[in-house]
C-alpha cells in the first residue's frame, strides 16, 4: 500500500504548529476529513503558503503518517479573495466550516459535503445578503447531516402548525432538545414541561413551568417563537432562497429577525453537538451593529 496519495480539498481550519508549520484540517470528497502538516507555510517565501490558506482549494498530494499526514505539493484549484476583504464573510465561513468539522468523517468518502462546502463559498463570494445566507448554509449543512429541525409539524404531537398558533395565548416554542417546533398546548399534557430561556438576545419566552423543580433542571429549554422567526424558520426549511435573499421583500425577513433565527438554529447546534459555536460571538458583534443602524 502506497503511503503517498492525492485528493482535492478545501482548508477549513489552520492552526499554528511549532516554529514554521501548521496544522490543517482540510475537507475532501474522497476521503473525507483529512488533518495534515503543512510544512514551512508560515515562512515568508513558502511555495505552500498561499496555496494551503484558510478556504483555498487545491489539488493536495500528501504522504501518510502515523497520527498526522504530511503536505508535500499544492496545486490551487479555487480560492475566495472576496472573503478576506469582507470580516462579515470571512466570519460566516468560518461558522460553516465549525458546522462542516463537526460532521465530517476521516477515511470516509464525502462527496456531497464537499461539493455543497464550495457551492456556499462560492455563492458568499458574491452576494450582499450575507446575513441570509449564512442562514441557508445553516440549514443546508444541518440536512445534510440528518439534523434538520422540524418547523411545520409540532415536535411532540405532529400537529401541522400555522400562524394561527404562533398568535395565540399558548402560542407556540423551539426546543432544542426536542428538535423543533413544539406547540405551548401540547405542554400542557406533560408533568414537568420544559422551562423557558433566552439564546442570547433571542425573544424571552413567558411560559411558566409547573412540575417538580429538579426535573425541569433536566428538562430541555424553550424559545417561544415570534410569527416572523417561524415564517423564517418555515422558509429555510423549504430551501424559498428569493424570500430570503430579495432586497425588497417582506419586512418580516429583516436584519433584526434572521439574527434572532441565527441564535435560535444556533440553540439547536450546540444542544446536539454539546460545543458552542466560537466564531457565533463575532456573528453577533457584526450583525447586531450593523441591524442597529437600520432605521
Amino acid at each position: 500500500m502506497s503511503l503517498t496519495y492525492s485528493t482535492p480539498g478545501i482548508v477549513l481550519k489552520s492552526t499554528a504548529m511549532g516554529e514554521a508549520d501548521r496544522l490543517l484540517s482540510i475537507l475532501s470528497p474522497e476521503r473525507g476529513l483529512i488533518r495534515a502538516v503543512a510544512p514551512g507555510t508560515r515562512k515568508p517565501k513558502s511555495k505552500l503558503g498561499g496555496r494551503t490558506s484558510l478556504f483555498v482549494v487545491s489539488q493536495l498530494f500528501l504522504v501518510r503518517g502515523r497520527s498526522l499526514d504530511k503536505i508535500l505539493q499544492a496545486d490551487l484549484q479555487t480560492s475566495y479573495p472576496g472573503l478576506s476583504r469582507s470580516l462579515a464573510k470571512l466570519t460566516v465561513g468560518q461558522y460553516w466550516a465549525e458546522l462542516v468539522l463537526r460532521q465530517a468523517l476521516s477515511e470516509q468518502p464525502q462527496p456531497e459535503l464537499y461539493r455543497q462546502m464550495l457551492y456556499l463559498l462560492g455563492e458568499l463570494e458574491t452576494t450582499e445578503a450575507v446575513l441570509s445566507l449564512l442562514l441557508l448554509g445553516i440549514m443546508t449543512l444541518l440536512t445534510l447531516a440528518g439534523l434538520n429541525p422540524q418547523v411545520a409539524h409540532c415536535c411532540l404531537t405532529q400537529q401541522p402548525i400555522d400562524a394561527h398558533h404562533l398568535n395565540s395565548a399558548a402560542g407556540a416554542f423551539f426546543s432544542p432538545a426536542a428538535g423543533g417546533v413544539v406547540l405551548g398546548k401540547a405542554l400542557e399534557h406533560f408533568h414537568s414541561p420544559p422551562r423557558p430561556t433566552r439564546v442570547s438576545e433571542g425573544p424571552k419566552s413567558d411560559y411558566t413551568s409547573k412540575g417538580d423543580p429538579r426535573l425541569r433542571k433536566q428538562q430541555p429549554d424553550l424559545i417561544r417563537l415570534s410569527l416572523p422567526h417561524w415564517l423564517i424558520l418555515k422558509s429555510l426549511g423549504e430551501g424559498d432562497i428569493q424570500q430570503l435573499t430579495s432586497p425588497h421583500g417582506d419586512p418580516l425577513f429583516s436584519p433584526q429577525n434572521l439574527l434572532k433565527v441565527e441564535q435560535i438554529l444556533r440553540s439547536f447546534i450546540q444542544h446536539y453537538f454539546d460545543r458552542p459555536i466560537q466564531s457565533a460571538v463575532l456573528i453577533d458583534h457584526l450583525f447586531s451593529v450593523s441591524a442597529s443602524s437600520l432605521p
